[in-house]
């Protein structure tokens, strides 16, 4: 029933120019505002991540939907709101149409946060001689048991043509730098090889440096990773995000063994080599 109402939405506030993309935009704000206000729930409502919402309306012109948050004492929030502010859907929820078929909101919004992004994030290369399939983003925690799992088998997805990028995730948060997580993450990422670095660390084939240190910039990418997470509603890790090279996407929360999450990605298994990874 919720995916016929969003379909029914979209269809019905359909817009082609940016102009009136904008115009969707503050109108949806001024009528949140207003409900929000006669409800008497209080809080600040605002358009969410200009950057985020410029990249929805170039990609995807005619959702009518416009990114928002609502804060307030119960926290945070994140929607996808319609211009008469009737919908708010939560970025987890729903599906809608578009020139490349039907597309979950949350994929919309990955997609979105990642293109916002000026921030290069670590990763692997495909061995000589591969063709690439797709890009694999993973929120990853270097203490989480599922994504060290993962790690174990990263061979057998870069021989099937994944190429995988990490976004750091701590899933502890980031105020505490002597978090575990935090400082294994902000430790690999300036070591000269982070993904390799990071591979290393969490499966054990590699500790840590009892003297290991990082700088400002490292740990700044660490906290923009989790603060993206956090503005996906994420809150475990692995969490995974699939572009194939056709255009279909896949976003998966929790860890699937290979085979079965290359199937959820529509590509082919090969057996992987003895060659070891590298890293851009």
């Amino acid at each position: 029933m919720k995916k016929m109402l969003i379909a029914a939405l979209v269809a019905a506030t359909c817009s082609g120019s940016a102009f009136a993309q904008d115009e969707v935009g503050n109108n949806a704000k001024a009528n949140l505002e207003a409900k929000v206000e006669s409800l008497g729930w209080g809080g600040l409502v605002d358009i969410s991540v200009d950057k985020m919402n410029k990249a929805l309306k170039e990609k995807y012109p005619n959702t009518g939907l416009t990114l928002m948050s609502l804060e307030n004492a119960r926290g945070k929030n994140i929607f996808f709101v319609d211009e008469t502010a009737t919908y708010m859907l939560k970025v987890q929820d729903g599906q809608v149409f578009t020139e490349n078929g039907l597309v979950s909101l949350q994929s919309i919004l990955v997609d979105m946060a990642l293109k916002s992004s000026e921030t290069e994030w670590p990763s692997h290369t495909l061995p000589d001689g591969v063709n690439k399939s797709g890009d694999m983003y993973v929120f990853t925690d270097p203490t989480c048991g599922y994504c060290a799992k993962l790690e174990r088998e990263l061979d057998s997805y870069l021989e099937s043509g994944v190429k995988v990028h990490y976004i750091p995730f701590p899933r502890a948060g980031v105020s505490d730098i002597e978090n575990p997580a935090f400082k294994t993450w902000a430790v690999a990422m300036c070591d000269e090889a982070p993904a390799v670095a990071y591979r290393s660390y969490t499966t054990r084939q590699k500790d840590m440096p009892v003297d290991a240190s990082y700088t400002e910039d490292c740990a700044d990418k660490i906290k923009e990773g989790y603060g993206m997470a956090k503005t996906l509603g994420l809150s475990g890790t692995p969490f995974i995000y699939y572009q194939g090279v056709g255009g279909n996407t896949v976003t998966k929360g929790g860890y699937l063994p290979v085979d079965i999450m290359l199937q959820e990605l529509g590509v082919e298994s090969v057996k992987k080599s003895p060659a070891a990874p590298s890293a851009e």
